[in-house]
């Protein structure tokens, strides 16, 4: 069963907290948890994002063969590695997930010499001896997450013909084992605002902890939670997001869920008069996102004026600090 929240009590609550100044409605306060401070001057880099422990740059993504690097909190880099398809062309990452152990579930979309692609799922042992890729089409997966039970969970869409629509009553979020072996899926296409679109899509974001996944959809703003115990999936409970359904001017740029599975978003807001970057912590209870505080340098104004969450680590979020990372935590 889908839970709804409603439409004019939603909108007048988000209404209420974007223009509100930032610390008067903060609940709680992240505090300084360190820094990182990394070099990832690498050709053709996308944005890094943070998973099991590293800063993860991908080098030459959209290449024969791009490079995925991962640099620990301590500065220092783990050997490099070099992902390739037979027979392609060309290789786009769009994700990577890290367990401690070292296993990597990588994502994203390759095409060979004649233009033909799909959308792949590779993943990759601790010793880096064993690498399984499956092509997925015409499943996309624009977002993946890897849970300690050593399942991949995948967030992407359909698209056959250029059509995403087509079969929409896919399932939106699929759960992998480490053989490629669909587990299942979940959240039908159909179930989705009719606003959001592939492009939203691919910006969504995808987290998770020992026990539940975590999905934000911008544009439609709605966010879906999983629970799951073994081969037990339950849900999704779904929560009202940050804006108004249909907004396109605030963008949920960054997501981590922690340990004790607090969900935190950071967002940027496109709209001159509003606060430009804030981080929301989701308060379950209430069915609300709560502005957070940042820390604040000595002159009292925020260590970053744009917070953007780069990912979780146990109880600290990683946020880009540009040359560096900043992790902060919640205070006591």
């Amino acid at each position: 069963m889908f839970q709804s929240f409603p439409n004019t009590a939603r909108d007048l609550f988000l209404a209420a907290i974007l223009t509100c100044p930032l610390l008067s409605v903060s609940a709680q306060e992240l505090v300084p948890a360190g820094e990182a401070h990394v070099s990832y001057g690498y050709a053709g880099t996308r944005v890094p994002f943070w998973t099991g422990g590293y800063l993860v740059p991908i080098e030459n993504n959209g290449m024969i063969v791009p490079v995925i690097h991962s640099i620990d909190d301590a500065g220092v880099e783990a050997a490099p590695i070099m992902l390739s398809i037979p027979g392609a062309s060309s290789m786009t990452i769009d994700g990577a997930a890290r367990r401690p152990d070292g296993t990597w579930a990588v994502i994203g979309y390759a095409q060979d010499g004649d233009g033909k692609g799909s959308g792949f799922i590779t993943w990759i042992s601790p010793d880096r001896k064993n690498v399984t890729t499956i092509r997925s089409y015409p499943y996309n997966p624009y977002e993946v997450t890897i849970t300690p039970d050593g399942t991949a969970w995948t967030q992407g869409i359909e698209v056959v013909s250029g059509n995403d629509w087509v079969g929409s009553h896919h399932g939106v979020i699929r759960r992998f084992d480490s053989s490629g072996k669909l587990m299942g899926e979940y959240i039908p296409r159909s179930s989705i605002r009719e606003e959001i679109n592939t492009l939203a899509m691919e910006n969504a974001k995808l987290v998770s902890n020992k026990d539940r996944v975590g999905w934000y959809a911008n544009r439609a703003h709605e966010y879906f939670e999983l629970t799951y115990e073994g081969d037990k999936v339950s849900g999704p409970v779904i929560y009202p997001g940050i804006a108004p359904h249909g907004d396109d001017d605030v963008l949920v740029d960054g997501m981590a869920m922690m340990d004790n599975g607090d969900a935190y978003v950071s967002v940027y807001n496109y709209k001159p008069t509003t606060d430009r970057g804030i981080v929301y912590r989701l308060d379950r209870v209430k069915r609300s996102w709560t502005p957070v505080a940042m820390p604040a340098k000595s002159d009292g104004t925020p260590i970053l004026e744009y917070p953007n969450i780069l990912g979780g680590d146990g109880e600290r979020l990683a946020l880009f600090g540009g040359d560096s990372v900043i992790f902060v935590k919640p205070g006591d």
